[in-house]
């Protein structure tokens, strides 16, 4: 059978209700250019509740603390098994494990750009001294490295305390649902 219905048109509205690191390439990701609407609305004035980009599906409350719900009945389980529940392998398994190798390779990038910084720096200052003595071509490569390490530790740096502060809002809004959903229903035993 043939469909005669016509597909709706996305409005300028339905787009404006996107996430926009949805859309983001590889670029804006790096550089977070992606928050620069957001940017220059509040350096234009202050900021409301219509300027903000709505949550994506992951970092809802509601999502948050059924996972957390999920999970922490799985730990409840295992004292059936003679085993301790533990509350915080319940909040670990909340979040993919991708988003914590990622910080862990963000951090590890950031460590090995701090340790190769001052070596590059000791072997640029020592030819400037006169102490060492290096080729032409190290003369114009030292230096692209130097800022090239800069820019991978400003970028790693400020990716993976990103993702921390990310992290850590998540774990937040699931214990925090879940808190809630537990005194309400405490709450609603003692009232009736």
């Amino acid at each position: 059978m043939v469909k005669n219905e016509y597909e709706k048109l996305h409005s300028e509205e339905d787009a404006k209700n996107v996430n926009p690191v949805i859309n983001a390439n590889i670029f804006s990701r790096l550089t977070i250019w992606w928050m620069n609407k957001i940017f220059v609305t509040g350096n234009k004035r202050p900021l409301e509740e219509e300027d903000l980009f709505p949550l994506l599906e992951e970092d809802k409350s509601e999502v948050l603390t059924e996972k957390l719900q999920a999970e922490w009945e799985k730990e409840l389980n295992k004292r059936h098994h003679g085993k301790r529940p533990r509350f915080w392998k319940a909040l670990m398994r909340v979040c993919p494990w991708y988003e914590y190798f990622s910080i862990i390779g963000l951090v590890m990038t950031d460590m090995a750009n701090r340790m190769t910084l001052p070596v590059l720096l000791g072997f640029l200052i020592s030819y400037l001294m006169g102490i060492r003595q290096l080729d032409v071509s190290l003369k114009y490569i030292l230096p692209t490295f130097i800022c090239i390490t800069s820019l991978g530790r400003n970028l790693a740096q400020h990716h993976y305390q990103n993702r921390s502060a990310l992290l850590g809002m998540r774990f937040r809004a699931a214990a925090t649902g879940l808190l809630y959903k537990k005194v309400r229903a405490r709450l609603e035993v003692y009232c009736l």
